[in-house]
């Protein structure tokens, strides 16, 4: 502790599939490990705010893109009202956004639910200066980041949404999955693909990230 502040530190590396094997210099052939050193820095407050410095060192071989770089919250089910000042108010995604204006939106975690007809992710609103999520109350958390983010919520699990091939597969977490997101790949097309410009590189990332109780 240091003055009324709480400070921790985290270190972990997320690591993408099973090592392989790979020369590291002109003598030494062994495993590499492939995937993202990462590293938290915790400040908790004596208002009880948290503010958290996140940051992404690549490490050994990567792919050449990714479908989302950031941080995934699981919150109480109760925080089903959604406050967001950024891009809307429908679903808008890097390659599709120009036509959604930059303002302060109100919806609900089921209304930002897009019903495609295979489950997969939806409902991204981006370019957002700040986002609340809060239940009928008014309690709950506020979000804003030291430069622009993309976030999603859902009440469904990611991996729940991965496996799904039917609506009927999908269920109801016990908790509300929020996606912040420091870049978001684009969608694309079926006949193009996602143009190189809008999608999510593998490259070193920093962001600091501010939560404060509503």
């Amino acid at each position: 502790m240091l003055d009324g502040n709480v400070y921790m530190r985290v270190r972990d590396f997320m690591q993408f599939g099973s090592p392989t094997m790979a020369r590291q210099d002109s003598y030494i052939f062994g495993a590499q490990y492939n995937g993202y050193e990462e590293n938290y820095l915790y400040v908790i407050h004596p208002d009880g705010s948290v503010t958290l410095t996140h940051e992404l060192t690549p490490q050994g071989s990567m792919p050449m893109w990714l479908p989302r770089v950031g941080l995934t919250l699981t919150l109480d089910k109760s925080l089903q009202q959604v406050d967001y000042y950024g891009r809307g108010p429908q679903e808008n995604y890097p390659d599709r956004k120009t036509g959604y204006a930059v303002g302060q939106y109100h919806n609900t975690v089921d209304g930002m639910y897009e019903p495609y007809l295979i489950p997969q992710d939806h409902g991204l609103r981006t370019d957002n200066r700040e986002m609340k999520l809060y239940d009928a109350e008014g309690r709950g958390i506020g979000v804003t980041m030291n430069e622009l983010f993309n976030f999603n919520v859902s009440n469904y699990s990611t991996e729940n949404l991965t496996k799904a091939v039917y609506q009927y597969q999908l269920q109801k977490q016990d908790g509300v999955t929020l996606n912040l997101d420091y870049a978001t790949s684009g969608v694309g097309c079926t006949a193009r693909g996602i143009f190189p410009a809008y999608r999510a590189l593998p490259t070193a990332y920093k962001r600091v990230i501010n939560i404060k109780l509503n």
